[in-house]
């Protein structure tokens, strides 16, 4: 076996761990991995929770999922059109 080929060779993100129901939560995503795409905290997705302002959630008692695509409207949804720059001076 090549050790320098497989060194080199793009590593393959593994899948999260969902615990014993991968099958059953494909296309889900946990609160932590919604948080690292934002780039964002923990602690806020649950502020955003409290104040219904974030992406749709499932809780099924203390766990928290988000369907992927959901959360890909979501995001699409909050895009902006850019506002055309303001000219000094004119009206």
């Amino acid at each position: 076996m090549d050790t320098q080929q497989d060194e080199a060779s793009p590593q393959r993100p593994q899948a999260p761990d969902h615990g014993d129901n991968p099958i059953l939560l494909t296309g889900w995503m946990t609160r932590a991995e919604v948080a690292e795409q934002l780039q964002v905290s923990v602690s806020t997705l649950q502020r955003w929770e409290c104040q219904r302002v974030g992406p749709p959630l499932v809780r099924l008692g203390r766990r928290v999922y988000y369907r992927a695509e959901a959360f890909r409207g979501w995001l699409i949804g909050r895009e902006r059109k850019a506002e055309p720059a303001h000219r000094g001076g004119q009206r």
